[in-house]
């Protein structure tokens, strides 16, 4: 498979990725615009993991900081 093709990804994976999106409080028509796609199930194999990987990190640093605050 070349790099940049559009794999097929299941339901689930792109449900996970607008999900962490959603929960990040990001706004999904910037996230498309940077990606420079549609939607999110037209990102390439190597943009898709490295999205899923800046959210993640994205959301944990939030509830780490929502941890802080609540112990103050």
């Amino acid at each position: 498979m070349r790099l940049g093709r559009r794999p097929r990804r299941s339901v689930a994976a792109t449900r996970t990725l607008k999900s962490l999106i959603e929960d990040t409080g990001t706004e999904l028509e910037r996230v498309l615009a940077y990606y420079k796609v549609a939607s999110l199930q037209d990102m390439t194999e190597t943009t898709f993991p490295r999205a899923l990987e800046v959210f993640n990190r994205k959301l944990a640093k939030r509830r780490n900081q929502e941890t802080v605050h609540a112990q103050d």
